[in-house]
Parts: C-alpha cells; structure tokens; sequence
C-alpha cells in the first residue's frame, strides 16, 4: 500500500517503476495514477494537503532490488503563471503486510 501527501497546485501523474539488483527494469507496477491535488484558496495558496493511496495486491517482489517513483507535473487548470518553489514536496511511505505460509 502506496499513501502520500502532495502540497501544491499541480497536477501529478506517477509511475512506479520496478528494478532488480542491476538496475534493469521489470515491471511498471503503476502507470499513469492521477495524484488528487491540495486544495486551494481563491490566492492559489494551499490550504490542506492531499493524501492518495494505492493498494497493490498478490504481487510477487522477489526479484525486486529497487522502486523508482516516475512523477511529472502540470498546471493546465491553472490560467494564471504558476511559481515553483523549492519547497513543494511529495512525500512517499511505501508499506507493505507479508505472509508466510509454513511448510511451503
């Protein structure tokens, strides 16, 4: 399970990319989600963030090494020049439940 918070005004598209231990690439694990966007005043100045999540179920990771997490970004809704801080972020809390059945 995917869950993470996005404070701007784009919106964002992600892509979860699946590699094994000599950086070659095995599976998209996610293609093209839409992140919902934080809510914004009549200023264009967030207000609260936004939190997605993303349930993955039954997928075998055992020849995966590495996860790249593909995001790119637009603006379209917005009609006014849009500033890029530095300080806009996407946070990512990747967890995961594992089960072990004995004798197998």
């Amino acid at each position: 399970k995917f869950s993470y918070s996005f404070n701007s005004l784009f919106v964002s598209i992600i892509n979860i990319v699946l590699l094994d231990q000599y950086n070659n690439y095995i599976d998209t694990l996610v293609k093209n989600y839409q992140i919902i966007s934080a809510s914004t005043n009549i200023h264009n100045d967030v207000i609260d963030n936004s939190i997605n999540t993303i349930i993955i179920d039954e997928y075998d990771f055992t020849n995966v090494n590495n996860i790249h997490l593909i995001a790119s970004f637009t603006t379209s809704s917005v009609l006014e020049p849009v500033n890029i801080y530095s300080y806009y972020k996407l946070n990512v809390k990747l967890s995961a439940r594992f089960k072990q059945i004995m004798g197998e």
